[in-house]
């Protein structure tokens, strides 16, 4: 019989941080996701700028080198929330991977 491995706080903190992301998802509408009033960016570029971070980490595991500057800037992920949510999966796979 074997026991399940723990999993490593620092991938439970990383799996909070993304449930928040997903609880506000589920409150909000596109529309607001996307506002950008006056000065200040939308909640989609925040939350890109964010997932971006995570994607990086996991994308330089292996090379083992994380270079945060080189992230994509992939404007779907700040203007869908069904993109967002699709690579909040893809994260939440590569934590758990």
């Amino acid at each position: 019989m074997s026991t399940a491995k723990p999993i490593h706080p620092a991938i439970l903190g990383c799996e909070n941080a993304l449930d928040r992301c997903e609880f506000l998802l589920d409150r909000i509408p596109e529309s607001m996701y996307t506002l950008e009033e006056g000065n200040h960016d939308s909640l989609g570029r925040h939350l890109r700028h964010g997932i971006e971070h995570f994607t990086c980490f996991l994308d330089g595991l292996d090379s083992g080198v994380i270079d945060y500057d080189q992230r994509s800037r992939d404007v779907l992920i700040e203007t869908s929330i069904p993109k967002v949510r699709e690579t909040i999966s893809d994260i939440r796979s590569g934590l758990r991977g």
